[in-house]
């Protein structure tokens, strides 16, 4: 089939505040929602049609789509589960023409509309609009603790050739990790390091540069951290990970098995995992999921659950511990989060296997 013919300079023009309509029905998987139609798409009827827009790419790449579909095989989804509307429906040229008060209706507008048509996950595709549109300045991409009638609520980056940001890797992953939500499978995208870079054991040898790592990162005293990461390496109840990139150590993760008289009040005992400190230049490339992946396969050779706490205004770490599995137990109040209150979360896996055969907690 003939691609439909671009529209031209008047066309996109004459676009200007027309609306596109919804690609949707009740009961979806998921309804996917733009920020609103630029003028491409406006004069289209097509949504997400601008050429250079990764939405129907990172769609399909991320396994929701047997096969790339065209802007005009929208009404395809369907069939799929899929479909796609709006948080604001009339089309501009840029999406910062819209105000911050569109945006806030927009997104009363969406929720009644989820609330109507009750999808089991509503992708709010652009995490700066939904930040502005429901209120929540710090939410980050990935599952949302806003839900309306059912619904589940994800956000996914901006899919737009523009968002430099996001490569198109990294979109498709973003993607992948909804789905594979969707389809109720614990394992995330395939988020791992580039083939330079090894997970392994900590080591003697590797215990100064680890110590390095920890002082030109966090400022912390060089004795403490060598104190620890050697106890890491003689102790049966605790392990530490690093990750090395041409031999140097430029991430670690650490993993201890608290006693009940160990363990913070109004935590069970078992295995912990502590945060994971990856070298700056190296963030982004999927190290941190694969020391936490090394450390739980590590758990699950011993015990049947492994636990997580961390502050509740950490995004980045909940969002990965999320990704893996990991369902928020408990709330503790906490001196050490700028948020006051530290989440408690509990992953529970198959005991003995050793091999990251985990399944999500109900």
């Amino acid at each position: 089939m003939p691609e439909p013919a671009r529209p031209t300079r008047g066309d996109l023009a004459a676009a200007r505040q027309r609306t596109v309509p919804d690609v949707a029905a009740p009961g979806l998987r998921v309804l996917f929602s733009g920020i609103n139609p630029g003028l491409y798409s406006a004069a289209t009827g097509q949504h997400f049609a601008r050429p250079g827009n990764r939405f129907w790419p990172a769609l399909h790449r991320s396994g929701f789509t047997p096969r790339q579909l065209r802007p005009d095989e929208q009404d395809q989804l369907l069939a799929l589960g899929l479909g796609i509307t709006n948080l604001v429906d009339r089309a501009t040229a840029r999406a910062d023409e819209l105000s911050a008060a569109e945006l806030r209706d927009g997104g009363q507008a969406l929720l009644a509309k989820a609330g109507r048509l009750r999808p089991r996950w509503l992708a709010v595709v652009g995490v700066t609009a939904y930040r502005t549109a429901f209120g929540e300045p710090r939410a980050a991409v990935g599952p949302q603790r806003l839900a309306v009638a059912g619904t589940r609520v994800w956000v996914l980056p901006n899919p737009s050739g523009l968002n430099a940001l996001w490569t198109t890797p990294k979109l498709v992953a973003a993607f992948r990790e909804l789905r594979l939500h969707v389809e109720g499978t614990t394992e995330p995208a395939d988020d791992v390091p580039e083939a330079s870079v090894r997970i392994e054991p900590l080591t003697k040898a590797d215990i100064a540069a680890a110590v390095d790592l920890a002082v030109r990162v966090l400022g912390v005293q060089p004795g403490d951290r060598g104190e620890q990461f050697a106890a890491d390496i003689a102790g049966e109840r605790r392990q530490m990970f690093v990750a090395k990139a041409d031999g140097q150590v430029v991430a670690y993760g650490r993993v201890l098995d608290l006693a009940a008289d160990e363990a913070a009040e109004g935590t069970p005992a078992g295995y912990y995992l502590s945060g994971v400190l990856v070298e700056p230049a190296w963030r982004g490339q999927g190290i941190a999921t694969a020391l936490t992946r090394a450390r739980l396969r590590w758990v699950f050779a011993r015990a049947g659950t492994a636990f997580y706490v961390t502050g509740a205004d950490n995004a980045a770490s909940l969002h990965l511990h999320t990704a893996l599995g990991f369902r928020e137990i408990k709330r503790l109040a906490s001196g050490r989060s700028a948020a006051g209150v530290d989440v408690l979360s509990r992953l529970e896996g198959t005991a003995g296997t050793g091999h990251g055969s985990y399944r999500c907690h109900a």
